[in-house]
């Protein structure tokens, strides 16, 4: 409900796809790759899909040859290993092990007054020295921008993507994320509460 927004969270592993369902995109996105390198178009690198699932199956909403946001964070959270390493084996038309480590990474993006239709920019942010001294928890900056003067402010609608990790639960990562959420200081900030709340 309410106006269609950029990505505002996610989390992870995700309980909510069966291995029937993570087969089914897995050879739909196997499929289009192909497609493409039968097109003379042969591509090598991550691709987004953001879908969704209804009673009436799973359908695609949109394709992207680039990571999803914020999905990336919670997976570059999760991720263990070299990211060089992984596109190194691409390239070499290897197929590269991603290895993640166990536990739970939960984003809650923080946006800035007026966002989706019309946000408002260049508000100061204050909390942020604050928040990196969290434990497990990390502040992806989106549509932020320093000052000369060192102060940090807004020049978009999603401000920060706020990643905690636990090795114990969704529910423990999303407690540590909403507690640096509280404590960013951005006039009219605006964020959804409910992120990694229904898990299954």
């Amino acid at each position: 409900k309410g106006p269609n927004t950029g990505g505002m969270g996610a989390y992870g592993p995700s309980g909510v796809a069966s291995p029937e369902d993570i087969k089914q995109v897995g050879d739909w996105l196997t499929q289009i790759v192909r497609y493409m390198k039968d097109e003379g178009q042969e591509y090598k690198g991550p691709i987004y899909a953001g879908m969704i699932k209804t009673k009436a199956g799973i359908h695609f909403l949109e394709i992207n040859c680039r990571f999803g946001d914020p999905e990336n964070q919670v997976l570059m959270t999760l991720f263990e290993g070299s990211l060089y390493d992984v596109y190194d084996k691409i390239l070499r038309g290897e197929r590269p092990e991603m290895k993640m480590r166990p536990g739970h990474a939960v984003c809650v993006v923080v946006a800035a007054p007026g966002y989706p239709e019309s946000a408002k920019t260049n508000l100061t942010i204050s909390g942020l020295e604050q928040a990196a001294t969290y434990t497990n928890v990390k502040v992806f900056h989106a549509g932020t921008r320093r000052l000369a003067d060192g102060t940090v402010v807004n020049h978009g609608g999603r401000v920060l993507g706020i990643t905690a990790y636990s090795p114990v639960s969704v529910a423990d990562a999303r407690y540590a994320a909403y507690n640096v959420v509280r404590g960013i200081d951005l006039q009219g900030k605006q964020w959804r509460n409910d992120i990694g709340l229904h898990t299954n």
